[in-house]
């Protein structure tokens, strides 16, 4: 289980390994409570989701967090209905997205998914849609490619 920290009155830099800093969640499904989705413009003025997640309810990673970018269309549209259907909270009709996404950062729900872990590369069109394969985003110190996690949202189900 992650420490929480609180406060930095007592926090010894000598006592913290930057080597596991940052290693990613074993693979597996997890309970994943979503902390904030916030639709967002990148500098290129395409609009896109951010979405933040907490891993809950886990012996080991309860309280690492995850975050997401999802793209509009269709395939994004199928998740975003799978997780309103799966959390039950649902879309007004008759009111704007944002509306959706101001609610959902209130009812901060569970949903259960799985996590997969892949080398930091650029995602390539076509190749595998799963795991990236292009250029290296980040290295480790000695020269080889960081592991990162990415939330297979499109298997998103009810956490109970």
């Amino acid at each position: 289980m992650s420490e929480v920290i609180n406060s930095f009155e007592y926090v010894n830099l000598n006592e913290i390994d930057p080597d596991n800093a940052f290693k990613p969640l074993d693979e597996a499904v997890y309970n994943l409570k979503l902390l904030k989705m916030t639709s967002k413009v990148a500098k290129s003025g395409k609009n896109y989701l951010s979405v933040q997640v907490a891993v809950v309810d886990d012996p080991k990673f309860s309280g690492r967090q995850l975050f997401s970018v999802m793209f509009p269309n269709p395939m994004t549209l199928k998740i975003l209905r799978r997780i309103a259907d799966n959390t039950g909270v649902k879309q007004n009709p008759d009111a704007p997205f944002d509306a959706w996404l101001e609610e959902m950062n209130l009812v901060q729900p569970v949903v259960k998914a799985p996590v997969i872990k892949h080398e930091d590369r650029e995602f390539v069109k076509g190749v595998d849609k799963d795991r990236p394969t292009g250029e290296p985003r980040s290295l480790k110190a000695d020269g080889t490619v960081n592991e990162v996690n990415s939330v297979r949202w499109i298997e998103v189900r009810p956490a109970n």
